[in-house]
């Protein structure tokens, strides 16, 4: 194995090493029960440590993506590395005198401290991968999404074993390990690099002349054009269907008589769909096209979120499968897209701005959900007005494909 083949491959596994532990803010629902019998808690201010951990995760995103295209992707993770780390061991301090001090271990510094790494290791796979950064991007993006499968059991074991305060030192200790390892490995291929690997033999000359020659946007540029707001509004809108229907779709499928085990298994399907689609979507958007793949997710979903207007039962649980797999495809597109229009070169930053839209749309869900009453067996109401928000989705999408045609 050459040189340049063995850095490539040691970074694209220490990344999607400690890629896989930043879903972390997504286990809350695993760790609640168990904390608010600890520390004497309630449902609904517990709550807000997961709403925080993601506005963070956005936040993370937006300023460790900077330091990452400013300085170096290491430095970056040094730092979200011990604010994640450390601020779940901190977590095991907390009791019941001041239990709001959860909001800011795992609420503040651990979802800031996720974001950061999640930038930074997806812009720096791209930057090694300029003629693939749909699959660069996609294998990170699926380690994450990986997350459920080994994170959920081994804390449910921890906690029901050992409890809360173990489990998430046993955790600061692995994710201190893991950022270890990417703090060695992943960093930005050197200067010159795009220039050689254009050279290389089998790269055809339209891919040359796109890597090459592809404006790179800065993010005061970036957010002076109209195409980002498209890009991140389009984002917002796709990804709406998912963090409102996710909550609720074990109770959703058993009001219209599906089973418990069958409603249980359709979300472990749902949750590898959403794992496969990261990475096969983005590594199929290389070959024909980002934006015919983001339109396909879009009009799935609206599909899908169309059936569970229908009263049914097995369509509500393959609609709601079919969800899962589109916010895993949505999901991982993204950042290849924001590449293919505002270039690589300060991608970490510009892609924080685009999550954005991510960020908009788990804090929207909630609110719609409690404005907006939830009629679980005739699905009317709030699954109407996801499906009117995924049209305009749609339309954001058409938009976008007429920005790519300007600049590519």
């Amino acid at each position: 194995m050459d040189e340049l083949k063995r850095k490539r491959l040691l970074m694209m596994i220490s990344g999607a090493f400690i890629i896989s532990f930043t879903g972390f803010p997504h286990m809350w629902s695993i760790y609640q029960p168990y904390i608010i019998k600890e520390i004497g808690w309630s449902v609904g201010p517990s709550t807000i440590s997961f709403y925080l951990a993601i506005v963070f995760f956005v936040i993370g995103n937006i300023i460790g993506g900077r330091i990452q295209d400013k300085f170096s992707p290491r430095i970056v993770i040094f730092i979200g590395g011990v604010l994640f780390s450390s601020g779940l061991f901190l977590c095991t301090t907390v009791t019941s005198n001041f239990p709001m001090a959860m909001y800011i271990y795992y609420g503040i510094m651990q979802g800031f401290g996720t974001g950061a790494i999640y930038t930074s290791v997806i812009t720096s796979a791209q930057k090694w991968f300029p003629d693939r950064t749909g699959f660069a991007s996609g294998v990170i993006i699926a380690s994450n999404g990986l997350a459920g499968f080994f994170i959920a059991p081994f804390s449910k074991y921890m906690l029901q074993t050992y409890g809360v305060n173990s489990a998430f030192t046993v955790f600061s200790i692995i994710i201190t390990i893991a950022w270890i390892l990417a703090f060695i490995f992943v960093k930005n291929p050197h200067s010159g690099y795009i220039e050689e690997f254009s050279n290389v033999k089998g790269l055809n000359k339209e891919t040359k002349l796109h890597i090459l020659d592809k404006k790179q946007y800065t993010t005061k540029e970036m957010l002076r054009s109209k195409r980002y707001y498209l890009l991140a509004a389009s984002m917002m809108c796709s990804l709406l269907a998912y963090f409102t229907i996710s909550p609720i779709s074990q109770i959703l499928q058993m009001s219209r008589n599906v089973p418990e085990n069958i409603a249980v298994m359709a979300i472990m399907i749902g949750s590898l769909a959403n794992a496969s689609a990261r990475l096969i979507i983005p590594t199929l958007s290389d070959k024909i096209g980002r934006i015919k793949c983001l339109f396909f997710l879009v009009f799935v979903s609206l599909v899908s979120t169309g059936l569970l207007i229908v009263p049914g039962s097995y369509t509500t649980t393959i609609a709601i499968i079919a969800i899962y797999f589109c916010y895993g495809g949505i999901l991982g597109i993204y950042p290849a897209l924001t590449t293919a229009l505002f270039g690589v070169k300060h991608g970490g930053e510009n892609y924080g701005y685009v999550m954005i839209g991510l960020g908009i749309a788990s804090v929207l869900s909630p609110i719609l959900s409690a404005i907006i009453p939830i009629d679980l067996l005739n699905g009317k109401g709030l699954f109407m007005l996801i499906g009117i928000v995924e049209s305009i989705s749609i339309i954001l999408v058409k938009k976008l494909q007429k920005e790519l045609n300007i600049i590519i």
